[in-house]
Parts: structure tokens; C-alpha cells; sequence
């Protein structure tokens, strides 16, 4: 939001309230959308590479071992895995470029 503001002319002393900034800049996604956005064009783009290719192996990598003692913490995957259930996605969707596309600009379903 830093970027906005900035970009607006406003300083925080100004205490101006985020949606405010975002409709004198004409935003309509709110940063964090943004950036789930782009995870998932990642996603996409890293799960069209061929098997043989450094991030697809990554991703796919899975550590051995035991995990650590306390709550167990949500993986980048799960996260991506729930986001593309909230936007109803299916998993092998990203396999069409256009469609794929598609399924990350709808909007997420508030059930």
C-alpha cells in the first residue's frame, strides 16, 4: 500500500484510509489479491515446464524427515491448493494457458 500512497501524493500523517487511496488511483484488487494472483500465474507457469526443469523439481520436492514439535504450519502448496478450490480451479486446468487465465481473474467465491 506503500506504493500507492505514494504514488498519490499522501503521507501517513495524513492518515488516509487505504480504500481511499485505492479509489483516487483507480485500484480495484487490494494488494494481497494481487500477489495470490500472481502466485497462482506462477503456479501455472512452473507446472506447464518440462519434469527435467530446476523450479518444477522444486516444486514438486517434498523434504524427508520428521517435522518440527507445534502447530503444523500451512505449506506454499495447501495455500495454492485452497485458493485454486476458492476460485474453482481444477488441478490439471493450468494445462490450457487461455483457460487458466480465465479461472485466476474470476473473482473468489465468498460461500
Amino acid at each position: 500500500m506503500d506504493y500507492w500512497r505514494r504514488a498519490a501524493g499522501r503521507f501517513r500523517l495524513e492518515r488516509a484510509r487505504n480504500e481511499r487511496i485505492r479509489e483516487t488511483m483507480g485500484v480495484k484488487q487490494t494488494i494481497v489479491e494481487e500477489v495470490r494472483v500472481k502466485q497462482l500465474k506462477w503456479y501455472g507457469h512452473v507446472q506447464r515446464m518440462t519434469p527435467k526443469r530446476l523450479p518444477k523439481q522444486l516444486l514438486d520436492w517434498v523434504p524427508a524427515g520428521k517435522k518440527g514439535r507445534g502447530r503444523p504450519r500451512k505449506s506454499w502448496r495447501e495455500g495454492i491448493y485452497e485458493e485454486m478450490q476458492e476460485r474453482g480451479l481444477e488441478k490439471n486446468e493450468w494445462i490450457d494457458r487461455a483457460e487458466w487465465r480465465l479461472g485466476i481473474a474470476r473473482r473468489r467465491s465468498t460461500l
